[in-house]
């Protein structure tokens, strides 16, 4: 079957041909509990490294010469050893027994080398490829999240409707200032791109390295964790496999309606009544006035009746700009994929060769992104003892973003009313009311300038936005087996990553024309000419990195296993981000821009201010990271009851000079592994296997933005004052700068029990940071001084310390029975942060401490803090200062951190992912829940200056006070008669604003089925369907916000995914 095949041990190791003279034949068949012949099983000598092929039906047969160790494995089964003397036994009947405990019998990668996690001591978590493949979503980032709780995924930095990649924790924080997501392993080197440039179906595993023992390999760079991605290969003496598969993805609209920072139009039309009382709108002939502000003007001077006005102020009452957005400019998300691959091997090469296309047609209409991925993996037997290996990744995206959105519209800094319509009674589009009044606006073009409206539904089909990105890697590899067990590897990967952006507006777009009028002269000369203007930047990212590299893989006896690696690397990683370019008078017909522009003339700007013509970006940046690493890593195991690793690695690089390089910083590690079940005392019906794993090691983090260089940035423009060219000075150097060490101890308990009907595991960690770069508050003379509690020049050095601990729980139970299956999973993790040592602030203001706080020592950096809440004057429902007063801004400036209230973490500590399965003949039905408890987030409520200057409105309006005794009821404030950003702070960060953010959600629901059984010779054929973001089942808040995405415009829709694959 393909899926296990996918989950089938892929070890590249020692292909040796037995000698014809004194050979003995050796044959067998793999079975089933049932009887059956099992296929795709993996036999292999432990002393020759020979791996023997089986056949579909079980049936195997081989050489040998002397007795050896036969290790035979198939996912889902427990694993045997058998010792075969082929002057003894010929045949073998072998019989796998089910097994729950999937995780126990795989090998995990570390990229550098694979590990049986039998004799692992370090802390892995392996996700394969049926785990992976339980959500079919084609974006790679979505199907990890909701699989292991020690991977946990931070989307409180989505806003409004922009989303983008979550940040990734691997058992939460290692530093303070530096890189806080793990590093990411491709194929057994960093990768630099995004992983949504992966293509999830070519993955074979995924393996998390947790602890200082695991990641420990990788260095000054795995202080926050390792995650290993390893990519599907081809297997020798395998028939050539065809395998085709199609993904369909559609996506409810969103829901508008979620938004709380909306107002009914009724609401809305009552709140620019007050404005206009308080003659809040600037009435001159260009500023632009909301709609019905315009109408109240027309009543005051008596130009339109009070019967026209009251139908008027009736017709805005009933319009509903959501309703309007949701039909125009959103639409149903609809996803598909298709997948082919082609994979097999002779008995001196293999081959894994696979390609995708995935088109998405997003939410709003007018983005679209697309994707195509080719992955080939090659593998020749140049002799017997030498291997080459050619492996090519390319993928290329390209995405559109043409469309508007509902925070999209508006123009200037001022948000469309709700009563805005986008069409009219016939649903053709119509203008709004901009960036300049309507007035102003209609007389533009009788005075010889273009047409100033604003349509913005016909904005979409004139513009052309998007960006492509190209992503090729290259891997080479030659292995040579020196002698039996002892082999020489050279790899080397050359990644080269482009990414091109490019916005072409056209001629009759609302981008052009503003230019255009804006820059025309008071004798209608067009500075900027009239035409397309297309404009665009790019940057790469190019890397290659170089390893040598010993094995050494010897048993000796049937009791001693060594396993060692030695060896060195080079990388290097360079980034440019180049100048962009900006084009007007474009023609795309025939490739012509006017280039006669003068970008150094302050002109005047209609209807008034003075400008230079826009130009396109001129900065430059260029990086170049080399790291060089020496490492050592070796293994030793006792009959299969005693294991004991340990490993040193030696790191440079470039950012810390000469001297620093010279000196290096070596990190080591050490870890032991006791299997208790095979010891005699601890033997037991019931304990099918008990670990207990400990460990300590140190590894390291980078921070690539501070250098023991002096760093300047150089400007293209000259200086105003001086009116020469001139450079600022970001950082003077810092010669003392070293890697940021994280020292780690892990102790963890694996168990399986009741004939591994109950498996998991317990583990307890601790991270002790130190040398951590942070803030250096230094004497003023210096020259390096604050403005505002932040520095203009860099002031970074290593001093600060964090500690980090937690506890890891994974509870795996096999209920079935039969033909009837119920597999349930439960992990749970807890972790905790504090500061040990930060310099503290004294000049740092309260209001920064609330919305960017500062790592304050004895505390946690995911801590909130919030203002005192204050209470409303009973008299006049005016906010009242948490001193009792109305003074708002010397509250503000007076505040110490004892007026502020911690409120708790922002980011859940504990966490956890709970899935069932339940098999049944073909059928297999999967649902997976996940948890989220500890933790807090603010919610948006009504600041009335934003009200007052852009129209930001917020459904505790509603609830403001109004008259005497609402102050019992409410904590919103009255309406007030002026705007007042003080007083606006002290409210919308008070303590009142938060809410607990515990949750329990039904993430997903998946139903597959395999039909046909025995069809086309045992081949498979998969259907599936799941639906995601299917159901909340408790929200601690009684608002009904998402507490992980406080931010967000709208909830993720639920989504239904229908699929296929076909394994011929």
């Amino acid at each position: 079957m393909k899926i296990c095949r996918c989950l089938c041990v892929f070890i590249f190791g020692i292909w040796t041909l037995g000698h014809a003279y004194g050979q003995q034949k050796v044959s067998g068949i793999v079975k089933d509990e049932a009887g059956n012949g099992l296929g795709h099983v993996s036999l292999k000598l432990i002393g020759t490294g020979k791996f023997i092929q089986v056949d579909e039906l079980g049936k195997f047969e081989f050489s040998l010469i002397r007795p050896d160790t036969l290790v035979v494995t198939r996912t889902g089964k427990i694993a045997q050893r058998l010792f075969v003397d082929p002057g003894k036994n010929r045949f073998f009947e072998i019989v796998l027994q089910e097994s729950v405990n999937v995780l126990q019998e795989v090998e995990v990668s570390t990229g550098y080398y694979r590990i049986p996690k039998e004799r692992a001591t370090g802390s892995f978590e392996m996700i394969n490829s049926d785990l992976l493949n339980r959500n079919p979503d084609p974006n790679i980032i979505e199907r990890l999240e909701g699989i292991s709780s020690v991977l946990q995924f931070d989307r409180s930095i989505n806003s409004g409707e922009f989303s983008t990649e979550p940040k990734l924790r691997l058992r939460g924080l290692s530093t303070i200032n530096s890189q806080t997501e793990p590093l990411i392993i491709l194929d057994n080197f960093p990768y630099e791109g995004s992983l949504n440039s992966i293509n999830p179906n070519d993955v074979e595993s995924i393996t998390l390295l947790k602890d200082a023992s695991a990641a420990s390999i990788w260095g000054a760079r795995a202080g926050n964790g390792v995650i290993v991605i390893t990519t599907k290969k081809g297997k020798f003496e395998r028939s050539n496999n065809l395998v085709f598969g199609s993904t369909w993805q559609l996506s409810q609209r969103p829901d508008l309606s979620y938004f709380r920072d909306y107002l009914p139009s009724a609401t809305i039309l009552d709140v620019e009544d007050k404005l206009f009382e308080l003659d809040n709108f600037d009435a001159s002939d260009y500023s632009a006035l909301p709609e019905y502000i315009s109408l109240l003007m027309d009543r005051r001077n008596n130009a339109i009746s009070e019967k026209e006005f009251g139908t008027q102020r009736d017709r805005l009452a009933q319009r509903d700009l959501r309703e309007d957005a949701r039909k125009y400019l959103y639409r149903p998300a609809l996803l598909q994929q298709y997948d082919l691959a082609l994979n097999g091997g002779s008995s001196v090469y293999n081959y894994w060769l696979s390609s995708s296309f995935s088109k998405n047609n997003a939410n709003v209409q007018g983005n679209s992104n697309k994707r195509n991925t080719l992955n080939l993996r090659n593998q020749i037997k140049l002799t017997k003892k030498l291997d080459l290996s050619f492996g090519l990744n390319y993928a290329w995206m390209a995405a559109k973003n043409n469309g508007l959105t509902l925070q999209g519209l508006k123009v200037g800094s001022r948000e469309f009313p709700n009563y805005t319509a986008l069409v009219d009674e016939n649903g053709i589009p119509v203008s709004v009311t901009g960036r300049y009044a309507k007035a102003y606006v209609d007389k533009a073009v009788g005075t010889g300038l273009l047409d100033w409206n604003y349509v913005p539904l016909a904005e979409t089909k004139m513009r052309d936005r998007g960006s492509n990105t190209k992503d090729l890697l290259v891997n080479l590899g030659l292995d040579y087996t020196i002698l039996d067990g002892l082999k020489l590897s050279l790899k080397y990967q050359n990644q080269r990553l482009r990414t091109d952006q490019t916005n072409v507006y056209d001629a009759g777009s609302y981008y052009v024309r503003n230019l255009v009028n804006q820059y025309t002269q008071p004798d209608l000369k067009r500075i900027i000419p009239e035409g397309a203007i297309k404009e665009g930047l790019n940057n790469e990212i190019s890397s290659q990195s170089g390893r040598i590299q010993l094995d050494f893989n010897r048993q000796y006896g049937e009791k001693n296993v060594v396993n060692a690696i030695a060896g060195a690397e080079l990388r290097e990683t360079k980034s440019f981000s180049n100048p962009g370019y900006r084009l007007y008078g474009y023609n795309d017909e025939v490739l012509t821009a006017q280039s006669n522009l003068d970008y150094t003339t302050f002109y005047p700007l209609r209807p008034l201010g003075s400008a230079t013509v826009p130009a396109a970006p001129t900065g430059m940046v260029s990086l170049t990271d080399r790291f060089l690493s020496y490492f050592f890593n070796g293994a030793y195991t006792y009959d299969r009851k005693l294991s004991l690793t340990a490993s040193l690695r030696w790191d440079a690089s470039n950012l810390f000079g000469v001297k620093t390089n010279q000196k290096g910083v070596p990190l080591c590690s050490v870890g032991s592994a006791i299997n208790l079940d095979r010891f005699d005392w601890m033997k037991s019906d019931w304990i099918n296997s008990l670990k207990l794993r400990t460990t300590y090691g140190v590894s390291g983090n980078v921070n690539n933005t501070v250098s023991v260089y002096p760093i300047t940035s150089f400007f293209s423009d000259v200086n105003f004052v001086t009116q020469k060219s001139y450079a600022q000075l970001k950082s003077v150097g810092n010669p003392g700068l070293r890697w940021e060490k994280v020292r780690m101890v892990n102790v963890g308990l694996d168990f399986g029990l009741f004939n591994n009907l109950l498996s998991g595991s317990v583990e307890y960690y601790q991270k002790n940071a130190s040398d951590l770069i942070g803030v250096n508050f230094m004497d003023p003379t210096t020259g390096i001084f604050e403005t505002s509690g932040f520095y203009q020049i860099n002031n970074l050095i290593n001093y600060a310390k964090l500690r980090t601990q937690g506890v890891d729980l994974t509870v795996n139970a096999n209920l079935g029975k039969n033909r009837l299956n119920w597999n349930c999973s439960l992990s749970f993790s807890y972790t905790a942060n504090k500061v040990l040592d930060y310099m503290a602030n004294s000049n740092v203001t309260m209001s920064t401490m609330v919305s960017t706080p500062i790592p304050v020592a004895g505390k946690s950096l995911d801590l909130n803090y919030a203002w005192k809440s204050g209470c409303v004057d009973p008299a006049t429902g005016e906010l009242l200062a948490p001193d009792g007063t109305k003074e708002y801004t010397a509250y503000l400036n007076n505040a110490k951190m004892d007026d502020l209230v911690d409120m708790g973490l922002k980011f859940p500590p504990y966490a956890g992912v709970f899935r069932n399965t339940f098999s049944y003949g073909n059928f297999s039905l999967s649902a997976s829940m996940d948890y989220k408890f500890g933790f807090y987030f603010k919610r948006n409520t009504i600041n009335y200056s934003q009200l007052f200057t852009s129209g930001v409105g917020h459904m505790d309006y509603l609830k403001r006070w109004q008259v005497p005794g609402d102050e019992n009821v409410t904590s919103v404030p009255v309406f007030p008669v002026d705007k007042n950003i003080s007083r606006d702070e002290l409210y919308v960060n008070s303590a009142l604003m938060y809410e607990t953010g515990d949750l329990l959600r039904l993430a997903d629901l998946q139903l597959s089925y395999h039909p046909f059984p025995g069809f086309l010779k045992n081949k498979e054929c998969r259907l599936f369907a799941t639906v995601r973001n299917v159901a909340w089942i408790y929200r601690a808040n009684a608002l009904g916000l998402i507490p992980d995405m406080p931010n967000v415009t709208y909830p993720n829709p639920r989504t239904w995914i229908m699929g296929f694959q076909i394994n011929l």
